[in-house]
């Protein structure tokens, strides 16, 4: 600071102050050459004797208009008059390009006396065509004194690239015609064509099959991850030793580097990128688990890990015969029930070497244990029933029991003696009396022992109620609709793989056997079969019941309109072809698309039509498998409380009015690692700024609010109906595009939705 003095010793302090609009703290320290001081402190207000404070938006949308404002304010002591003006200026240029978007009163005036403010307005209408980046202006000059402040605002394309799609599942020795109704509207609607695509798999069972190193390598060192890693490996050297087509296939696959995660492929066609997602670590995951697909062909390596992971499971059963789920924790009888079941799944599947003797000696080992462990349950009940406290006639057959009696029915040998005889025939007639009161998963397994105990009549029974029950689609095949939750008994994957069992073994129905496939390979399609214990089960039904899927090696037929398409160069295994026609390459025949099955197994695909349009003209898309709504409402309170008023295309909204918009989501299966992005309008503000975790409506999604929309990353999105709701207020007046809603699953991006395009106005 400069210090001046005066004839009277008063002295003067100059210095330059930070450039903020605040009250500061001066403290002043004065003393003489004898040390006598003084210490003053003083309050000081820096402002400018006039100030604007304007209003900018995140973004302008061609097309809108809107309202922009700035405050005035007379900070002085006396009257200030002069003129605000907005300027327009094009970012790269610096040049003023103002009367393109004020159509008057770029300039306009005012008269304040001290301490008061006023707000000004421009209405600015922003072209159909601008692509520029702007620069907003806004200057407030009086007669002495003037401020101004800038803002780069970006203006975003009231067209967007749309993508429409279409799913082409067929199934085997099926010939099906579909018709593509967004390609039959090519280039009426204003639209401009960009791209179509059509990818399809022949053999899509190869999807299953390279799940199989997922298995060996899962790192948990459980029991029951060592039983799926034998479970694995086992299978993997038996299809290749009795296919050998497989393995010449998997080399192929390999070569062709067809080793990326599906959350990967098809980028182009994806509304988000990976990269951006909260599943980039999914996705290199499940990428490097099928690179691992190479082990299935090293016949040294999988010996080598057979006999380690069998010696390791031989070391960790207990004394008597038990499992438990990591060492040192309490013997489970489940877990010794599931070992020595997927044991039984080997053996039916054939499968030979010198390890499944040891093997067997532990199934054997642990018959001694799960004997034990039911007789204790009976005994039980006897006592109960001995002090009153129960009867035999009631209801004593527990999930516990019945997958015991299931296990003890995948071995032959396995008899029993005088005392256990009883113990049996008590509850073979409690499956028979009470099969019914239990849930799908546990139903099958009283049928199948049922079949195994020469009670053919109630076998038949059990299948025929749980046919009856099913339902049937010719896309998705046959599937229950079930409340499924997480306990073991309650997984669909599992009772899905029981019930291929139950009608292949019990009713010996091979249609529905293959239509039970076709929904487990159409399940793989949008999800990942999520834990190691899933996984084994339905590849062993796929295997092991019905027809063999994996030899087959013709390739489909398909025809877009006229033109028949070459699908020889087609990929190794799944036999996957894709190809990409570009603008003018677009025919509206391609709407059009037969498609013939040689193979007895499921085949599936997809086309997908990308083309620009205006927002406002978007209309919903028709993909009965998932629809997509949106719906703005204006919350307003009353006396009964907080109500929500839909907004029409003749409703108006008002400024500080907080608008309630409301996404309501129809999938007819479930799906994993969705995507919904959510437009906004130019004029609304998101009320919730931070990004985070949360759960409503029936689902838990990753919330991320951006400038331009809001996205919702959705891990598992489950079959049925749901509504997501999130608020924004009103911040601009004006007439505005609020966009359009997509929705895409990045497991499988065939299947998305779009909401149709929406006009809001602000007043």
């Amino acid at each position: 600071p400069q210090l001046t003095t005066d004839s009277d010793g008063k002295v003067n302090v100059k210095f330059t102050i930070n450039e903020a609009m605040t009250k500061w703290k001066l403290q002043l320290f004065a003393h003489t050459i004898d040390l006598k001081y003084g210490i003053d402190i003083k309050e000081i207000v820096t402002r400018k004797p006039i100030q604007v404070k304007p209003y900018y938006p995140r973004f302008f949308r061609q097309g809108d208009q809107i309202q922009l404002s700035t405050m005035v304010s007379n900070l002085s002591e006396e009257n200030q008059d002069g003129n605000t003006q907005l300027i327009i200026l094009d970012a790269s240029s610096q040049s003023d390009i103002s009367q393109e978007f004020l159509s008057k009163d770029q300039s306009k005036s005012f008269d304040l006396k001290p301490s008061t403010n006023v707000n000004i307005h421009w209405n600015v209408k922003i072209p159909k065509d601008e692509t520029r980046t702007l620069i907003v202006r806004f200057i407030a000059q009086g007669t002495h004194h003037s401020d101004g402040e800038e803002m780069v605002i970006p203006v975003v394309s009231n067209r967007k690239l749309i993508t429409e799609t279409i799913a082409l599942p067929i199934k085997g020795g099926q010939t099906k015609n579909f018709v593509f109704e967004a390609l039959k509207k090519l280039s009426t609607n204003g639209s401009t064509p960009q791209q179509f695509s059509l990818e399809f798999s022949s053999h899509p069972v190869w999807y299953a099959v390279q799940v199989l190193p997922y298995i060996m390598e899962y790192p948990f060192d459980c029991n029951e991850q060592i039983m799926s890693r034998i479970f694995a490996n086992s299978i993997g050297t038996h299809i290749m030793k009795k296919f050998p087509k497989v393995a010449s296939t998997l080399k192929q696959m390999q070569g062709e580097g067809q080793s990326v995660s599906k959350l990967l492929q098809n980028q182009e066609l994806k509304s988000a990128l990976i990269e951006e997602t909260t599943w980039i670590l999914d996705a290199q995951s499940e990428t490097e688990q099928m690179k691992r697909v190479a082990l299935l062909m090293d016949f040294n390596n999988m010996n080598e890990s057979f006999h380690s992971a069998v010696s390791k499971l031989s070391q960790r059963q207990n004394g008597d015969g038990s499992f438990s789920w990591f060492p040192g924790m309490y013997p489970d009888q489940f877990m010794t029930q599931h070992i020595v079941v997927q044991i039984a799944h080997l053996k039916r599947l054939n499968i030979e070497g010198d390890y499944m003797e040891e093997l067997q000696n532990i199934a054997k080992k642990a018959r001694g244990f799960l004997d034990y462990s039911i007789k204790k349950e009976y005994d039980e009940l006897a006592k109960l029933v001995k002090e009153k406290k129960a009867s035999w006639e009631d209801n004593h057959i527990s999930s516990i029991t019945i997958h015991y009696y299931y296990c003890k029915a995948l071995y032959s040998d396995w008899n029993s003696d005088a005392s256990m005889k009883i113990i049996d025939n008590y509850y073979l007639n409690q499956i028979e009396n009470f099969w019914i009161k239990n849930g799908l998963y546990e139903q099958a397994l009283c049928g199948i022992i049922a079949s195994k105990n020469n009670k053919s009549n109630l076998a038949q029974l059990i299948v025929k109620s749980l046919k009856q029950r099913s339902l049937v689609s010719e896309e998705l095949g046959r599937y229950w609709k079930n409340q499924w939750s997480y306990y073991w008994t309650q997984m669909p994957i599992e009772t899905h793989a029981l019930m291929i069992e139950l009608f292949y073994d019990v009713a010996k129905d091979v249609n529905v056997v293959d239509e039970l496939k076709t929904w487990l390979l159409k399940n793989k399609q949008t999800q990942h079969w999520g834990t190691t214990k899933s996984t084994s089960e339905a590849i062993y039904s796929i295997l092991a019941f019905g027809e063999n899927y994996t030899e087959e090696n013709k390739f489909v037929s398909i025809e877009l309109g006229t033109q028949k398409l070459d699908l020889s160069k087609s990929a190794a295994g799944s036999s996957y072809y894709k190809n990409n026609w570009y603008k003018s390459e677009i025919k509206p025949e391609f709407a059009n698309i037969k498609i013939s099955n040689p193979n007895k197994s499921i085949a599936w695909g997809a086309a997908y039509y990308q083309y620009f349009q205006n927002l406002d003209l978007v209309e919903q898309s028709n993909m009965k498998e998932l629809i997509l709504n949106k719906e703005l409402y204006v919350k307003t309170n009353t006396i009964k409380g907080q109500v929500l008023k839909p907004i029409t295309d003749l409703d108006k909204i008002h400024t500080g009015d907080i608008v309630t918009a409301r996404i309501i989501i129809n999938a007819d299966r479930p799906m994993d690692y969705v995507h919904l992005k959510v437009m906004r309008a130019a004029g609304l503000e998101p009320i919730h700024q931070l990004s985070g975790y949360q759960y409503s409506g029936g689902i838990g999604y990753y919330l991320s609010p951006r400038d331009l929309a809001t996205d919702f990353f959705i891990s598992y999105l489950p079959k049925g109906t749901f509504v997501l709701e999130y608020d924004l207020r009103a911040s601009f007046k004006g007439e505005f595009s609020d966009g359009v809603s997509s929705l895409q699953c990045m497991y499988a991006p065939e299947f998305a939705a779009h909401s149709k395009g929406i006009k809001i106005n602000i007043e």
